[in-house]
């Protein structure tokens, strides 16, 4: 699986997933070195949308994203997309 971020103002690098991607992992190898920056990039109208796959709605990301915004390290409206 490959993992991408994108925005009308910039792009994440592609990152290719090997393995099972759990919430812990999500955290760690996903949003902390490649979404926390971009959104930091974007400024406070950023969105953070995803797909509602398991790892996006673990206890640990959870937690991660309420953190990131109560330090004020990044703010983002937590978009839930439906399939």
């Amino acid at each position: 699986m490959v993992w991408g971020g994108i925005s009308t103002r910039l792009r994440t690098p592609l990152y290719h997933v090997v393995g099972n991607l759990t919430g812990v992992r999500y955290q760690n190898e996903i949003l902390q070195p490649l979404v926390v920056p971009a959104l930091q990039a974007i400024g406070p109208r950023a969105i953070l949308q995803d797909d509602n796959a398991p790892p996006h709605r673990s206890a640990a990301v959870n937690t991660f994203i309420q953190q990131k915004e109560d330090a004020r390290d990044f703010r983002a409206d937590k978009i839930f997309a439906t399939q």
